[in-house]
């Protein structure tokens, strides 16, 4: 009987497991490159997880948002991603880095399973996001 109650836990976890993932479709070839893809993985695990430690080491505090609702600051930022939306999986493809000196462009395609409002959507979107290195320290300064 107990085997029964340990196999029914663990069953319910796994779909809470399996669902918080993401994924970057690239391979770094620079230390530059891997730091990047470092932190746009910080980013989505920050995401995920509701974590306002990992997102705040990704963001630049000047950092700009752009969005349809208008720009959003670095704590809006966070505010989203800790209280508005429950963002399950981020999944990166056609991803592409260019690095010109202290400025970094990742280009992406990104789909996000999420759920806002009660309602759980899964979006498609392309994605700029520009880093800068500030100190040897690559922070994200517009998305």
């Amino acid at each position: 009987m107990r085997s029964y109650q340990v196999l029914a836990i663990i069953t319910l976890l796994i779909p809470a497991v399996a669902s918080a993932q993401y994924s970057i479709d690239f391979v770094p070839h620079t230390a530059d490159e891997k730091e990047l893809v470092r932190i746009e993985n910080q980013w989505s695990d920050g995401a995920i997880h509701r974590d306002a430690k990992l997102l705040e080491g990704v963001f630049a505090d000047d950092v700009r948002w752009v969005s349809e609702s208008g720009d959003l600051t670095k704590a809006q930022i966070i505010k989203y991603y800790l209280t508005e939306a429950v963002i399950h999986s981020i999944v990166m493809t056609n991803v592409t880095i260019r690095i010109i000196d202290r400025v970094a462009i990742v280009t992406s395609h990104v789909t996000v399973d999420a759920t806002k409002d009660g309602k759980r959507t899964k979006s498609t979107h392309t994605s700029v996001d520009v880093f800068e290195n500030r100190n040897g320290r690559w922070w994200c300064i517009t998305t």
